[in-house]
């Protein structure tokens, strides 16, 4: 795809000099390693099973990049192996996830530069940190099909047809899963929108 802002990148992976190609991917990592992660833990819930998924991820791509057909971005063939991954590693989950009071600011936030607490006053962090939960917990209850749309429309900001190429379906069904995830979030939805407008 000519208008791939990613496509010098994916071309500099696939030099033949090794300085080359290892500057190329830590800039794909880089840029994309942020949004990998919170992608795998809106779709697990689980910290530690989102990190594994990332990890994976990247590992993926790394060793799969050639198969890269480019008829489509490099981002959607990316948020498609990521989210593959994701769902394999929740449905792989011997329990339920664990939700802690501090989604995204686990162990691995350091690592995965999810939270810059330097910018955020100690009580905002912690309600947002609560209220993230919540949110999440919210999300984990819809079904994996409108989970997913959820997260790559909504937190991700893709568009209908970037969304489309990640799932291999069409915009109207990508619709269709948006419409029915979003009825299916009002309701629950409704309390936590209460206690906001009562603060």
């Amino acid at each position: 795809m000519k208008d791939d802002p990613d496509l010098e990148l994916v071309e500099g992976c696939l030099s033949p000099h090794p300085a080359v190609r290892d500057r190329a991917f830590t800039g794909l990592f880089e840029k994309y390693k942020d949004k990998v992660y919170s992608t795998a833990l809106r779709i697990t819930g689980d910290a530690n099973l989102a990190s594994d998924a990332a990890q994976e991820t990247f590992l993926s791509v790394y060793v799969k990049l050639r198969d890269f057909n480019r008829t489509a971005k490099f981002s959607s063939w990316l948020y498609r192996i990521a989210v593959n991954f994701s769902i394999d590693r929740k449905r792989k989950a011997s329990k339920e996830p664990q939700f802690s009071e501090e989604v995204g600011g686990n162990s691995d936030a350091n690592e995965w530069d999810i939270v810059d607490v330097r910018s955020v006053s100690p009580e905002s962090l912690a309600s947002s940190k609560e209220f993230d939960a919540r949110i999440q917990r919210v999300i984990t209850k819809l079904s994996e099909p409108l989970r997913v749309v959820i997260v790559l429309r909504f937190l991700q900001g893709l568009s209908y047809k970037e969304i489309g190429e990640v799932l291999e379906c069409s915009i109207g069904t990508v619709k269709s899963r948006l419409n029915r995830a979003i009825r299916a979030l009002e309701p629950l939805l409704a309390p936590l929108q209460q206690e906001e407008g009562e603060k």
